[in-house]
């Protein structure tokens, strides 16, 4: 059995590498460059030879239309020959072939379809959160990445995941319906609120030289990381959702198991990161898109002077002081004080999409960028965020 799996995972990274190195004109014209999966090369193979299919019956239907329009056009000498009124065995030509075809299109497509929705029972299950306007993952080990980088205007998660093996992602939508898309691996799938989707992927690890392959930093300030190899692939929301529907964008980089394994630990250490600075990490991925943290009004308050502020205006005239209680309620339960001048339209953070110990990271995140907090407060300092544009 192992000699089996060996074969097969070779056999894989080889037909990928060899995929990633080549791709034709056309493939290239609708699909950029080649799958970097297996699935996503079935996908690449059946639209392809469904391309080449139409283009084929295009031509040879043009050119039957454009000899039948010369041959039998209208001529002055003598009236028009009388034709046949059917032809048996034509017409059963012409139906019996072209249904073939759509025999084959059928199964070659079936099959490519169940490859990719029904996942090896060996591949590490993945929550995949969407919202307005973030992707978030929980790992099997309950870590959240800590990573991010910055793309068009605001900062977007980088997820980590192991090179040639199954990884499965469980979606859900904790607000509207959002769309899962990765254009690398091929697959779109919805993410809808209270109903769990699935989709899986296996990506060929780092091809050495190959344009998609970058390399750590021989001096980075994680030593598991130094000079390895890794490919990032973008991942969209594909399901119009809102104001910053377009900026709803992450990053799956793919890395050696072993870099991997390291990630894994090093995000449930904290990799020995100060409590505010992780704080400032999560507010990046899934609060600067409503709250700013300069004072300018967004579509939620903001977060500058708000930690123990002794009176924030609520609806109806009251005020409150914006102590850990009032944080942790506003972030469980939105609409049990409305802050004067907002709607009530926050979505509700539930324990299993933003646990508790996040929640104390922000907070302590929060103190950083207040006035208000007492001096010394704050486990660790963190760097004010950009101010959002």
């Amino acid at each position: 059995m192992l000699e089996s799996l060996t074969h097969k995972t070779m056999t894989l990274a080889t037909t990928l590498q060899t995929g990633l190195a080549e791709a034709g004109f056309w493939q290239k014209l609708w699909f950029r460059d080649a799958a970097a999966t297996a699935a996503g090369q079935d996908t690449d193979y059946v639209a392809m030879a469904l391309w080449w299919i139409c283009v084929g019956w295009f031509v040879f239907l043009m050119a039957l239309m454009v000899y039948f329009g010369l041959k039998y056009r209208r001529q002055a000498a003598g009236p028009a020959p009388r034709s046949s009124e059917h032809n048996t065995p034509l017409e059963i030509a012409w139906t019996i072939i072209p249904t073939l075809f759509l025999i084959w299109m059928f199964f070659a497509g079936y099959r490519g379809y169940i490859k990719k929705f029904v996942a090896p029972g060996d591949s590490i299950d993945i929550n995949m959160i969407a919202g307005k306007w973030y992707w978030a993952v929980t790992y099997p080990n309950g870590g959240e990445t800590p990573e991010t980088t910055m793309i068009g205007a605001k900062e977007i998660p980088v997820f980590y995941f192991p090179a040639n093996t199954p990884v499965r992602f469980r979606i859900d939508s904790k607000d509207v319906m959002h769309a899962l898309y990765v254009p690398d691996f091929r697959i779109k799938v919805d993410a809808m609120p209270n109903r769990y989707t699935y989709a899986w992927f296996e990506a060929a690890g780092p091809v050495e030289g190959h344009p998609q392959t970058k390399k750590f930093a021989a001096d980075d300030p994680a030593e598991w990381k130094r000079g390895k190899l890794y490919t990032d692939h973008w991942l969209f929301c594909a399901e119009y959702c809102g104001d910053e529907h377009s900026e709803m964008w992450a990053i799956i980089r793919i890395v050696p198991s072993e870099v991997y394994k390291a990630w894994l630990e090093a995000i449930m250490s904290g990799d020995g990161k100060p409590p505010a600075e992780i704080g400032q990490r999560i507010y990046k991925t899934k609060c600067a898109s409503c709250h700013s943290i300069d004072g300018s009004k967004n579509t939620g308050p903001t977060w500058k002077d708000l930690y123990n502020n002794p009176a924030l205006p609520m609806e109806g005239g009251a005020t409150v002081k914006g102590d850990d209680n009032y944080i942790r309620e506003s972030i469980r339960n939105p609409g049990a004080k409305i802050h004067a001048g907002y709607p009530n339209q926050m979505t509700p953070w539930p324990a299993d999409v933003l646990p508790d110990k996040q929640v104390d990271y922000l907070i302590e995140y929060m103190k950083t960028i207040s006035t208000h907090a007492p001096k010394g407060d704050a486990a660790g300092t963190a760097p004010p965020a950009e101010p959002k544009k």
